[in-house]
């Protein structure tokens, strides 16, 4: 217990210069592991090689915290089964999905993504599926709890990248499972699911390279056929997403890195123009909402940013350390604090009324979990202060 709250009170930056005691901190506790334990590394290593000890590791310290995060979503998905039955599909969006893979059936694949004008990804993998398993209706009860797994693997991933540290990354993973943004957009918004898990897996491979997005590589190959999946899936989130990789780049302060970023994201546009011609000329009438979805509710925007009065500083807190961090040597922290100053400015955009969009989509895709996770350390120093400034 001592060790893990030596962790958790080191976890102060970006208050001075305790980013650097963390990171120096959290490599110390790695170096520090058992010479039995180097031992048995080193044996496995030896017939198995570098993978299947990576593997075996996260097997044993990162999948059960993973695991139980996604029972969590998928005991509350269960109950609402057991309450409503299910002859009926969860939510609104959710049989609209269903009846799109009737429109394929109907007018055959090519037909149905020009009548469309957008591809549509999310509801050509469910009408592929569905055709393979045979059952349409229960490949989408089924199909959005994989993209739930890669968001909580992303949400796992970006925690430990940004703090070296295991149990925080497994915190903020058990944290997403009983989070209000998970479960709502689980319900029925598939389509921002599937959006959104590629969207975070991309932000993580991108701050894990370096050098050219258009050198013949297999990683390169690998970026693009994600934000090219992004595109073809949910345009809005790809707007969100294509902000934050060009912020990024100019926080970077290169102007290469800038011009190829810019060309990177849109690279996706150019190879779907063909059907976006349409889609972008008619998007102004598609989106037509009721007036009631248009407004802001002072609570559900409490709701989905935190959710309490004691989670919202926090939430607060982990943003502005994120914030802090930001800079050129930290490709991560930048990378996820340009996502999270892209997600700020979208619902501003939104809330304004500059397009006619629920806003409250845009905070559906917060990271509150990490943003939590991170404002932990912040107020348990800050807190610390405040009782030293009143024994003295």
């Amino acid at each position: 217990m001592n060790r893990i709250h030596e962790r958790m009170t080191r976890m102060t930056a970006p208050m001075g210069d305790a980013a650097e005691q963390t990171f120096e901190g959290a490599a110390l506790d790695r170096e520090a592991g058992s010479v039995n334990q180097d031992v048995r590394r080193a044996r496995l290593q030896a017939p198995f090689g570098t993978h299947f000890v990576f593997a075996a590791r996260w097997i044993r310290e990162c999948l059960p915290a993973l695991l139980l995060s996604f029972g969590v979503v998928a005991v509350v998905t269960l109950v609402q089964y057991v309450r409503f039955g299910t002859e009926r599909f969860l939510g609104w969006d959710t049989p609209f999905y269903v009846y799109q893979t009737v429109v394929i059936d109907q007018l055959g694949l090519g037909a149905a993504l020009q009548s469309w004008h957008y591809p549509h990804l999310y509801v050509v993998l469910l009408w592929a599926i569905g055709k393979g398993v045979g059952n349409v209706a229960l490949t989408e009860r089924i199909l959005p709890f994989f993209w739930l797994f890669v968001l909580l693997a992303a949400y796992q991933r970006i925690a430990f990248g940004l703090t070296q540290n295991r149990f925080q990354a497994n915190f903020a993973v058990v944290l997403a499972g009983v989070s209000f943004n998970t479960v709502r957009i689980l319900a029925d918004l598939n389509r921002q699911l599937m959006a959104l898990s590629l969207s975070l897996v991309l932000l993580v491979l991108l701050a894990r390279g370096q050098g050219s997005l258009f050198r013949l590589k297999r990683r390169n190959i690998l970026l693009h056929g994600l934000i090219l999946a992004v595109a073809a899936t949910q345009l809005e989130t790809y707007v969100v997403l294509s902000f934050a990789i060009v912020l990024a780049a100019a926080l970077g302060r290169k102007l290469r890195s800038v011009l190829e970023a810019l060309v990177f994201v849109s690279v996706p546009i150019l190879l779907l123009s063909p059907l976006l011609v349409g889609f972008l000329q008619a998007y102004p009438a598609s989106i037509g909402f009721p007036q009631q979805d248009l407004q802001l509710d002072p609570n559900a925007v409490f709701l989905f940013t935190a959710g309490s009065v004691i989670t919202v500083p926090l939430a607060v807190m982990g943003a502005w350390r994120v914030f802090k961090s930001m800079g050129r040597e930290r490709r991560l922290e930048t990378m996820f604090g340009a996502w999270l100053l892209s997600l700020l400015a979208s619902f501003a955009v939104l809330a304004i009324g500059i397009i006619e969009l629920p806003a409250m989509r845009a905070l559906y895709l917060m990271p509150v979990p990490i943003l939590l996770m991170l404002g932990l350390p912040v107020a348990e120093s800050l807190l610390e202060r405040l009782l030293q400034r009143r024994t003295t």
